[in-house]
């Protein structure tokens, strides 16, 4: 699927994937919310993220793509309306591999970024400004 590229954000395009073993454990063991998130919300968080932050992803670096949603997925498929003190992060490894999503509280401060509850996020590389 098309991304911005973590590195040079401004402009620069290339692609990542999603990791075949997770898109299967979703489809075949649910929950069907997620399935249905990965194949639209997900994609559209890494090719239009809000931000983008480093991340320690399956004890290596790689990178959190978020982006807050009008809408989430409900397990028939449906779109409803997102909280809005939710962001959605799809995390990534170092070669753009997606290997995991979900819904995190966002920064009261900042609503743009995800909370780090989990100690796993680094820096900001970038952030959208328009």
């Amino acid at each position: 699927m098309p991304a911005v590229h973590p590195l040079e954000p401004e402009g620069a395009r290339t692609f990542a994937w999603i990791e075949v073993a997770a898109a299967n454990r979703v489809a075949v063991n649910g929950p069907s919310r997620a399935f249905h998130e990965l194949l639209t919300l997900v994609r559209s968080t890494v090719e239009r993220p809000d931000a983008i932050l480093r991340a320690r992803v399956r004890d290596g670096d790689g990178w959190c793509y978020v982006r807050r949603h009008a809408h989430a997925c409900t397990a028939s498929g449906l779109f409803v309306r997102a909280r809005p003190d939710k962001t959605l992060a799809a995390y990534l490894t170092g070669r753009l591999v997606v290997v995991a999503w979900r819904w995190e509280r966002c920064t009261p401060s900042d609503p743009q970024l995800p909370c780090d509850e989990r100690a796993e996020l680094g820096d900001v590389i970038w952030r959208r400004t328009t």
